[in-house]
């Protein structure tokens, strides 16, 4: 019995130990938090990291510190190398480094305006293919230079990889992750389409001083202000951030209480502006073929709360609050026409999935008529647009604070 409790003993021992062959200590790994790839004019591949100093990375908030050049900021470092391909890129990174390159905590990846016109079907190999990927790390496109972007001012977090996650997360741009690309690379009848980071201000420029204007030194950061479209893997052009909100509206992705509508009321009406949160908001595709034409009918409801009025509007009447949600339909129209119009007429790409709504209602006709040629018909296809907004409540305060009674429009 006791030799029994030995060798039970013994196997438990194996069993526990074999488990840890393949450890690695927290120590003798360089988490990467960013990745940028690009193709440089001679042909070869960028790989450019971001990497957290450890030894910086304290309460005492040195992340906070400006960046840029390329150097990253107080508590992060940006390495790049060049090679003929990502993963020799990444063997010369390595060779750089003193600890092992870890891609699983990856907030976001991206990729530069001449490699993505090129194809980007060899960086979502790399980065989709090994156990350790993170396919919830946010997949952005930019013009501008990608060292300079992961060397950015982080603004109010500790690195400018959460600042810009925190901010693809909020739903206010096109905040794609590298499984959602891919998903709409291999799906029928859409394309792919992500942010873009564009570089802005820190500050409005109120009131210029030409004496001062040329030695202050102007702070910037990068945002997530338009969006790239392709056509399969291969980027085909940009949008900005009105046509980025009417492709969120016809993708039914309109978060709820991050979006917002901005009218300007008519002059006849009094003029001024008024502003609406959005509470809820739905998008539907139907698909109809009649007579051989095929049409998408787009059905869009909102539910809307007015936060801001500048107007001479009673909105204690009624009829005020009709007019104000026929006015935020008006608005919400006028962005998926405007977006409807680059996509289809310029750009020719599908983004919104329109194909995949006609492949589910129509298998049949999908299969024999549209699917093959499906690139000639988005172009020219009717798209017929309704929407419905509600205004349930305007909140504490029904007129605007500054209008005298007799100012009021009822």
């Amino acid at each position: 019995m006791k030799k029994i409790g030995i060798l039970l003993l013994v196997i438990m021992n194996a069993v526990l130990l074999s488990g840890c062959w393949d450890r690695v200590e927290i120590n003798d790994i360089a988490i990467v938090i960013a990745v940028g790839v690009d193709k440089m004019d001679n042909g070869d591949i960028c790989l450019s990291l971001l990497l957290p100093v450890p030894k910086k990375l304290s309460s005492s908030g040195s992340g906070s510190s400006g960046g840029g050049g390329g150097e990253g900021n107080g508590s992060t470092l940006v390495i790049s190398e060049s090679g003929k391909s990502i993963m020799d890129a990444y063997r010369k990174l390595q060779g750089k480094l003193p600890r092992e390159i870890l891609f699983s905590h990856i907030r976001f990846i991206i990729i530069g305006e001449k490699l993505a016109q090129e194809g980007v079907a060899g960086v979502l190999d790399f980065f989709s293919r090994p156990r350790q990927s993170n396919l919830r790390a946010h997949i952005l496109f930019t013009r501008e230079n990608i060292d300079e972007v992961l060397g950015g001012e982080p603004g109010i977090e500790q690195s400018v990889a959460e600042m810009i996650r925190e901010e693809g997360e909020m739903g206010i741009g096109a905040g794609i992750d590298l499984k959602d690309f891919i998903n709409m690379l291999n799906e029928e009848g859409v394309n792919p389409w992500a942010g873009q980071l564009v570089k802005l201000p820190l500050a409005v420029e109120t009131k210029k001083n030409e004496k001062t204007e040329a030695s202050k030194p102007k702070k910037s950061y990068f945002s997530i202000r338009g969006a790239a479209v392709f056509d399969k893997d291969k980027l085909v052009g940009w949008i900005n951030y009105d046509e980025v909100r009417g492709v969120l509206w016809l993708r039914d992705e309109v978060k709820r209480g991050v979006g917002a509508v901005n009218v300007d009321v008519p002059e006849e009406k009094g003029g001024g502006k008024m502003g609406m949160r959005i509470l809820e908001a739905k998008t539907r595709l139907q698909p109809k073929i009649n007579e051989d034409v095929l049409t998408i009918h787009v059905y869009i409801e909102a539910t809307t709360v007015i936060y801001d009025n500048s107007s001479k509007l009673d909105l204690s009447d009624p009829k005020i609050i009709y007019d104000a949600e026929k006015m935020a339909e008006n608005r919400i129209k006028g962005r998926t026409q405007s977006a409807l119009d680059k996509l289809q007429k310029q750009l020719q790409s599908d983004v919104l999935g329109f194909g995949t709504a006609v492949y589910r209602e129509y298998p049949k006709e999908w299969r024999e008529k549209y699917k093959d040629n499906w690139h000639e018909e988005f172009p020219e296809l009717n798209v017929e647009v309704a929407c419905k907004v509600s205004i349930p409540r305007v909140g504490f305060v029904t007129n605007s604070l500054t209008r005298k009674e007799d100012e009021i429009i009822k």
